[in-house]
């Protein structure tokens, strides 16, 4: 392959990894940068505006910037400094009465209020993301994370370190399931990606794409001394 080309194949994923890295570095300054008490709102905004950031940024590697996803992934996250304290205030006493339901009681059953707002937001944006990215992947390891993150705050120790870590690992693992999404769709943008899984066929040699098996069709663009696929 040329260097011209390679430079080209290996950009989007040095700007994935940049962007991962800012995720991680800010994140970790907003959330140690928290108050323990008292009014977090501009923390929340902060943590809004860095899911944009990365979200648009995981879009550009993407090539599919200029489209209406890119408004979805913009407003989920400029506006969640405003609709996680109202899911927080409005929907926290509600999904408290259907865990009730299940035969949890106190103690536990009140420490269980945070952590279901958490799942239930992580479920919204990961609904938002899947309008966009048709990802289930992406989707499953959302709603995951938020799962697992929201769960981490019921653990008996010091509650504003753990949310921090919590905070951290939530946009941590997300910023890198998007980029990860925007690499597999960059590589179908450029023709060197699997169709139906996005998956890397450089130096593939027979028509078949080896990770989800599906023949490729006929006019499939090989990467390396213009093959094609039979």
């Amino acid at each position: 392959m040329p260097a011209a080309a390679n430079h080209r194949a290996t950009r989007p994923g040095q700007l994935a990894w940049l962007i991962w890295l800012f995720t991680v570095a800010t994140t970790a300054m907003v959330a140690w940068s928290t108050p323990t008490e008292g009014d977090v709102s501009l923390q929340a905004h902060e943590l809004g505006l860095i899911f944009t950031a990365y979200a648009l940024g995981a879009r550009a590697i993407a090539c599919a910037l200029h489209d209406w996803g890119t408004f979805v992934m913009a407003a989920l996250g400029i506006t969640f400094g405003l609709w996680f304290p109202y899911l927080n205030q409005e929907g926290g006493p509600h999904l408290l009465s259907v865990i009730a339901h299940t035969g949890i009681t106190d103690p536990l059953l009140s420490r269980l209020e945070l952590p279901a707002v958490i799942a239930a937001a992580g479920i919204i944006t990961a609904a938002g993301t899947y309008l966009v990215t048709h990802s289930g992947r992406a989707f499953f390891e959302m709603v995951t994370i938020s799962t697992v993150c929201g769960l981490a705050l019921v653990v008996p120790v010091e509650q504003p370190t753990v949310a921090r870590i919590a905070v951290l690992l939530w946009h941590t693992c997300v910023c890198a399931s998007l980029c990860r999404w925007a690499l597999v769709a960059a590589r179908r943008a450029r023709g060197v990606g699997c169709p139906f899984c996005g998956s890397d066929l450089l130096g593939l040699t027979t028509p078949v794409c080896p990770s989800c098996k599906h023949a490729l069709p006929s006019v499939c663009r090989l990467p390396g001394h213009n093959r094609r696929a039979a």
